[in-house]
Order: C-alpha cells, then structure tokens, then sequence
C-alpha cells in the first residue's frame, strides 16, 4: 500500500514537471535543454 502511494507522488511530480516543460516550449517556440536538464533534475 505505501508503495502505490509513493508510485502516485513521483507520477503527479513527474506529471508537473512535464507540464512546466509544456508551458516553457509554448513561450519559447523552442526547448532548451539546458533548461530541461535543470528541471529534470
């Protein structure tokens, strides 16, 4: 049981740092890894 909830907490995360991305490439017009390897962290 407490794995799925730790499971649920690293996917929203994972989930709203791909969000985050989404939104920094729809105001750049361009990703920047840099940026992304920063985030990714």
């Amino acid at each position: 049981m407490g794995s799925s909830i730790f499971l649920t907490k690293c996917l929203r995360k994972m989930f709203a740092k791909f969000v985050d991305f989404c939104r920094y490439f729809r105001e750049n017009g361009s990703v920047d890894i840099a940026y992304f390897g920063e985030t990714a962290r």
